[in-house]
C-alpha cells in the first residue's frame, strides 16, 4: 500500500451542490436574452466547463447574441449565483467535512483546483468553515488554460511539493478527471450531475457515489 502525501479538490459539484444552482439560474436568465432552448440537458453538456470557454461555446450555439450579450449573460448568472453563495444558500456535500477532517488528522495537505473564480470559492469555503483545510486556492484567476487542460493540476502538485503519483485528486466532472489524468495524478471521481463516459472509467483510480465512499476508499487503499 502506498502513502498519500497530498490531496487536490475541485469545488463545484464536489464539495458543494452548486451545479444545480448554476443550472437553475441559467435556465431562468436565458429567456431574457432570447435563448429559448436552454434546459438542464443543455447545461449538462458543458458540465465542468469554465466561463472562459463558455464565451466561445455560447457564441457558437447562439449566433444571434452579440459578444456583449454573451458577456452580460455570463456576468448576470455569476452575479445571481454570488448572491446565493455569499448568503450561504448552497449546501455542502455530504461527507465533505468528515473527509477533510480525516485528511487533516493525518497531516495530509490539501489544495483547491477549480475552474471557478477565487472569490466565489473563498466565500463558500469560509461560510461553511472549511477554508482552513486548504493551503492554497488555484482558480480560473490563476491560469491561462482551464480544465480539461492539466495546467491547474500541475500548479497544485507543484505547491504540494510532491510527486504527481503521490497525491490524489477528487473530482466530480469529466473535464476535471481528464485534467487530472493528463497531469498523471490519480483521480477519484464522485459524479454529480453526469456519470463519467465509459471510455474514461479505466483511467480513474476509483469512482465513488459519495464523498463518504471516497473517504472509505482512501482509508483502505493507502497506508496510514
Amino acid at each position: 500500500m502506498k502513502q498519500l502525501h497530498g490531496a487536490i479538490f475541485d469545488v463545484d459539484g464536489l464539495l458543494f451542490n452548486t451545479e444545480q444552482l448554476y443550472c437553475d439560474i441559467c435556465i431562468d436568465v436565458a429567456p431574457r436574452y432570447g435563448i429559448t432552448t436552454y434546459d438542464e440537458h443543455y447545461y449538462r453538456r458543458y458540465l465542468g466547463t469554465s466561463n472562459q470557454d463558455l464565451y466561445t461555446i455560447y457564441q457558437q450555439d447562439f449566433p444571434f447574441l452579440s459578444v456583449e450579450d454573451v458577456d452580460q449573460f455570463i456576468r448576470e448568472v455569476q452575479s445571481i449565483a454570488e448572491g446565493y453563495l455569499l448568503a450561504g444558500d448552497v449546501a455542502i456535500k455530504p461527507g465533505a467535512t468528515d473527509l477533510l477532517s480525516f485528511l487533516a488528522s493525518r497531516d495530509i495537505p490539501c489544495v483547491i483546483a477549480s475552474n471557478n473564480y477565487a472569490h466565489f470559492i473563498d466565500a463558500m469555503l469560509t461560510h461553511h468553515g472549511i477554508r482552513e483545510h486548504f493551503g492554497r486556492i488555484y482558480a480560473l484567476d490563476h491560469i491561462e488554460n482551464p480544465k480539461p487542460h492539466p495546467e491547474i493540476v500541475h500548479k497544485a502538485v507543484d505547491f504540494l511539493g510532491q510527486s504527481h503519483r503521490d497525491v490524489v485528486m477528487f473530482e466530480d466532472s469529466t473535464n476535471g478527471a481528464k485534467a487530472a489524468i493528463a497531469a498523471n495524478v490519480p483521480v477519484i471521481m464522485v459524479p454529480d450531475m453526469l456519470p463519467p463516459p465509459d471510455a474514461l472509467r479505466p483511467s480513474l483510480l476509483k469512482e465513488c457515489e459519495s464523498l463518504k465512499h471516497a473517504s472509505d476508499f482512501i482509508q483502505q487503499h493507502y497506508h496510514w
